[in-house]
């Protein structure tokens, strides 16, 4: 259904986003701010709710390497560091990234 596909594509944008201020967070510490961190509790709280869906849950489980990979290219281009300074595989387990 079109509800469950917009579903699967929110949780995946979000996963994207989270992981993309966590390694911000991790690589940049001089540079954390409030508004870093209120982005990663919100996107957490959000998809903590969205994932109460089991069949979401087994999606994000699904796609953590993929939105890894486009978190690191995103964030590589925001900080104008290479790709190389990022792990090349996800390090996060999908319940350490929604537990924090």
């Amino acid at each position: 259904s079109d509800m469950a596909r917009r579903d699967r594509r929110e949780v995946t944008n979000r996963l994207i986003l989270l992981l993309a201020h966590l390694l911000k967070w991790e690589r940049q510490p001089d540079h954390r701010t409030r508004s870093w961190e209120l982005t990663i509790r919100e996107q957490r709280e959000e998809l903590q709710d969205l994932l109460e869906s089991g069949t979401l849950h087994n999606h994000a489980e699904q796609e953590l390497y993929k939105a890894f990979e486009k978190a690191v290219r995103r964030v590589a281009v925001e900080t104008e560091l290479p790709e190389s300074a990022f792990p090349a595989e996800c390090p996060f387990t999908l319940d350490s990234i929604l537990a924090g």
